[in-house]
C-alpha cells in the first residue's frame, strides 16, 4: 500500500510539509495543498522534488484510512525515539533550519516614533509641557468619592477628556489606565455628545436657510411694492383736415345757354 512506501520521517512529517497541524481537517488539508502546490509548481519556478513531496503528503493525508495508518506509524516512531538514548530533539529539522524572526524596526509613521516626537522638545507635535500635571483617567477616578453615581463619573471623565490638549497619542495614554467598562461608558458618552452637537448645528443651519429664504422673499416683495407704476401717456389727437371744395367749372358753350342766361350775361 502507498502508506507503507512513504517514509515516516520525524525530521519533517507530512503535516509539516503542508504546514498543517496534526489535527487539521480535510478542508484544511485541501486548502493547504492547493496553496503550496501553486507556490512549488515547477512551471512557476518551483522545485520538482518538493512538488512531488507535496503530492505524496496530500495523497496520504487526504485519505482517511491512509492517514490513520500514517498517524499510527508516526506515533510508534516517536515512542521509539524517546526510548533510544540520545533520542530525537524537541525541534524538527524544518524548525531548526527556519531563520529566526527579525524584530521589525520602527517606521517613520509608527506609534513609537509618534511617542518619541511628542516627548522631545523642539520636535513637531511636542506637547509634553502642556500635559504636565494632568495625570490620567485612572487618577481622576480615584479622586472621585464613592457617593458619586456612575453617570456622574462618566460625565466628569468626559469633561476632563474634552478639556485635554490636542494630542491623539497623549489622549490615548491618558485613557489607557481606565477599565474596560469605564472606557466603554466614556466612548458612549462622547458619541452621544457628538450626535447632540451635530443635531444642534444641523438645526441651526436649517433655521438659517429658512430665515434667509424668508428674508429674501420679503425684500423682493418690498421692492415690488416700492417700484412706481409708469403713468399712461395722454393721447394727442391730430386735427382732422376738412375736405376742400373743388371750384365748379363754368361752361362757356354758348349754345348750351338759354336765352335768359344769354341776356343776363350780355
Amino acid at each position: 500500500m502507498l502508506v507503507d512506501t512513504v517514509e515516516v520521517s520525524l525530521d519533517e512529517t507530512l503535516y509539516e510539509i503542508l504546514d498543517l497541524d496534526e489535527d487539521a481537517s480535510l478542508d484544511d488539508i485541501i486548502r493547504a495543498y492547493r496553496q503550496r502546490a501553486l507556490e512549488e509548481h515547477p512551471d512557476k519556478g518551483g522545485d520538482k522534488d518538493r512538488f512531488d513531496e507535496l503530492n505524496k503528503a496530500y495523497n496520504v493525508l487526504s485519505d482517511q484510512q491512509k492517514r490513520q495508518r500514517y498517524d499510527e506509524k508516526l506515533a510508534k516512531e516517536r515512542e521509539r525515539e524517546e526510548l533510544v538514548e540520545g533520542g530525537r530533539a524537541g525541534y524538527s529539522k524544518q524548525q531548526l533550519q527556519a531563520p529566526l524572526r527579525v524584530k521589525t524596526a520602527p517606521t517613520p509613521g509608527s506609534k513609537r516614533q509618534a511617542q518619541m516626537r511628542t516627548a522631545q522638545p523642539g520636535k513637531p507635535g511636542y506637547c509634553a509641557a502642556e500635559w504636565k500635571g494632568l495625570g490620567s483617567g485612572k487618577d481622576l477616578l480615584k479622586m472621585l468619592t464613592d457617593d458619586v453615581t456612575a453617570e456622574e463619573k462618566t460625565q466628569k471623565l468626559l469633561d476632563q477628556y474634552t478639556a485635554l490638549p490636542r494630542c491623539k497619542e497623549k489622549r490615548q495614554e491618558w485613557a489607557s489606565g481606565l477599565r474596560g467598562k469605564d472606557k466603554f461608558d466614556l466612548k458612549a458618552a462622547a458619541k452621544k455628545k457628538e450626535q447632540q452637537e451635530r443635531a444642534k448645528w444641523s438645526a441651526w443651519l436649517s433655521n438659517g436657510v429658512v430665515a434667509a429664504k424668508a428674508e429674501g422673499k420679503a425684500k423682493a416683495k418690498g421692492k415690488a411694492k416700492a417700484k412706481p407704476k409708469p403713468k399712461p401717456q395722454a393721447e394727442t389727437k391730430e386735427p382732422k383736415e376738412e375736405p376742400k371744395e373743388e371750384p365748379k367749372e363754368v361752361s362757356t358753350d354758348v349754345q348750351s345757354l338759354s336765352p335768359d342766361a344769354v341776356a343776363q350775361t350780355s
